[in-house]
């Protein structure tokens, strides 16, 4: 898969990018590699990478083991496809657990969102949409508010005058995690633990590009397991299926403070296994990572 691709890949171009090209094709031909020509590469790093990248899976394997590289096989971890991904209990596995706090009057839009944040990673709970009828209402809704790694509250009308909003507010900075507040136009003022955080403001957002926001704030949050969330992220711009798609999850990865350089060498790989992420030129907000994220991890 191309997360295992993106592995050899970066563990390759860490291992041979010192080399001159004539070197670095001449030890790619030896070890019975099938390399193709990329005379327009002006940089040799670019040059190998994209060399690198034209190799089929069987070819790439080989250059790495004839390279004495440790690598393991890294099973793909989370699925692409909403309808079919599995679920560990109550969340949808390798994503963070997002609880999403709302009014029962915005549980249709709640559930927009939810499904929209699965895209970027994150695994929405909507309390009317995600409990299984004849289940214990307040045995759930405790589960998932025990399990969730961050909580976006939906400020809509009426929030603060429900039975149950304020709580999940509450055991979520108790737990000292990120809450994410989204306010609306004529909708519930910030109050209480809620001002003390950074605001989104929706105004005439669509569920996914509120999603997206959410999950630029996540990504940035303190208090968010951001390495967990980055490496999701990579993993989402590896398998990305439209260039559109990788756009918005680069811009994602572009606000997590820091990347590990483990994270950083997977991002560059993406550029050579996957065309969505802009083929020759790469994707704007790509390059933006490597500048700002490379030189962070070599300092």
């Amino acid at each position: 898969n191309r997360k295992e691709r993106s592995i050899l890949v970066a563990a390759l171009l860490h291992n041979m990018s010192g080399m001159p090209r004539s070197e670095a094709l001449q030890k790619l031909v030896q070890e019975g590699s099938n390399v193709q020509e990329h005379k327009h590469e002006k940089s040799n790093r670019a040059w190998l990478g994209k060399s690198l990248g034209d190799l089929n899976d069987a070819d790439l394997v080989n250059t790495a083991q004839a390279r004495q590289l440790p690598f393991t096989s890294a099973p793909q971890r989370i699925s692409h496809n909403w309808k079919q991904d599995s679920r560990q209990g109550l969340w949808h596995l390798g994503r963070i657990r997002t609880f999403l706090s709302h009014i029962s009057a915005e549980k249709v839009f709640a559930a927009e969102v939810s499904e929209a944040l699965y895209s970027f990673g994150l695994s929405g709970f909507v309390a009317h949409e995600d409990i299984e009828p004849g289940s214990l209402w307040e045995a759930t809704l405790q589960q998932s508010i025990g399990e969730m790694e961050l909580l976006v509250a939906l400020l809509h009308e009426g929030y603060h005058a429900s039975n149950w909003t304020d709580q999940e507010v509450g055991a979520a900075v108790g737990r000292g995690l990120q809450v994410i507040p989204v306010t609306f136009p004529n909708g519930q003022v910030p109050y209480g633990f809620i001002g003390k955080f950074q605001t989104l403001k929706a105004g005439r957002m669509c569920a996914r590009q509120l999603a997206k926001q959410i999950a630029i704030l996540a990504a940035r949050g303190s208090t968010t397991a951001q390495f967990d969330y980055a490496d999701v992220c990579v993993e989402l711009l590896e398998a990305a299926s439209s260039y559109d798609g990788a756009a918005d999850i680069a811009e994602v990865i572009d606000s997590v403070p820091v990347l590990n350089g483990a994270l950083v060498d997977r991002v560059e790989a993406a550029r050579y296994i996957n065309d969505q992420i802009g083929g020759r030129s790469g994707l704007p907000v790509w390059q933006r990572i490597m500048k700002k994220h490379r030189s962070a991890a070599l300092s």
